[in-house]
């Protein structure tokens, strides 16, 4: 089959834009991700609508949706954004060069823990570029939002290469001030006053986990939630609640205590994930092994 390249008569990055804008909802988020102005966003939408000559998005109120044209169009954007990743990971997996960039992502707190690693990396590797992506959110390996993430749960994505790093473990804290006014609580029975910091995303799943450890929240109890762990831990130092927090990071806060400490304790491990394309990688692999090596994997 040949292609009519003449009849390609739109620019491909705002093709990417305009499924980002789709997925996303909004042009302010997508833009966001894209790292450009709202402003610019908007012109590559309106010469993408002039290329293709169809409206792509009304005005809904304050917002935007997409109109049934551009929802006829997805599908087919969605297979062109995966043809391009799969060409991305695919070279990027022939690449024998140590130079250049690895981007990881990790659960923000975790973060913590590599900055030991990646000095000894860095010092062993000084033309290697590491971006680290604290996030709470999975990044999409497939679609190369990162090259390695490390991940508290075992993916099952059959083209996902995991390795089991190590365990951890989470417990409540609050600042010593709040532990005392709450009478530095021992038993779960004495968190019944107690006020808890949230989170704004997954707000059902903190509490269930909580009611898994019997610790039974009212809504009156999270009068505060965060957007992410890192904001959640600072609320939690400001005295301003019981938050949740991985051991070795709370034992290095000297005015925060460990509440209930034989009664809640929250257990996970660590996965170090790759796509089974980037392990070829020549400094994805060094990077991946490091990590791996130094982090306590354990098969």
């Amino acid at each position: 089959m040949t292609i009519n390249w003449q009849a390609v008569n739109f620019d491909w990055n705002h093709i990417k834009a305009f499924l980002l804008t789709v997925e996303q909802g909004s042009l302010s988020a997508a833009a966001k991700t894209l790292q450009v102005a709202q402003p610019t966003l908007s012109r590559q939408m309106a010469a993408l609508e002039k290329s293709l000559g169809i409206v792509l998005f009304e005005r809904v109120g304050k917002g935007i949706e997409p109109t049934p044209q551009a929802l006829a169009l997805v599908e087919h954007v969605k297979t062109m954004a995966e043809a391009a990743s799969a060409l991305s990971l695919s070279a990027m997996g022939q690449t024998s060069s140590i130079a250049g960039t690895v981007r990881i992502s990790c659960m923000v707190m975790s973060a913590f823990e590599l900055s030991p690693v990646l000095k000894q990396l860095h010092q062993q590797y000084p033309n290697l570029q590491l971006d680290i992506m604290g996030t709470d959110h999975s990044s999409d390996l497939k679609r190369r939002e990162a090259d390695i993430a490390i991940r508290a749960y075992q993916p099952t994505e059959p083209d996902l290469i995991a390795k089991r790093l190590c365990d951890f473990e989470l417990g409540l804290y609050a600042t010593k001030s709040y532990a005392q006014e709450l009478g530095f609580p021992e038993t779960i029975a004495d968190l019944t006053q107690a006020q808890f910091i949230g989170f704004t995303d997954g707000r059902d799943q903190f509490r269930e986990q909580l009611h898994s450890k019997g610790i039974y929240v009212t809504d009156a109890q999270i009068m505060l939630r965060a957007n992410s762990h890192f904001a959640h831990w600072a609320l939690a130092q400001q005295g301003l609640g019981v938050g949740v927090m991985f051991t070795n990071v709370a034992q290095q806060c000297e005015h925060m205590v460990r509440l209930c400490p034989d009664q809640v304790v929250f257990e996970g491990q660590y996965w170090l994930v790759v796509h089974r394309e980037l392990h070829t990688s020549r400094r994805v692999r060094v990077v991946f092994d490091h990590l791996y090596k130094t982090l306590g994997g354990s098969g």
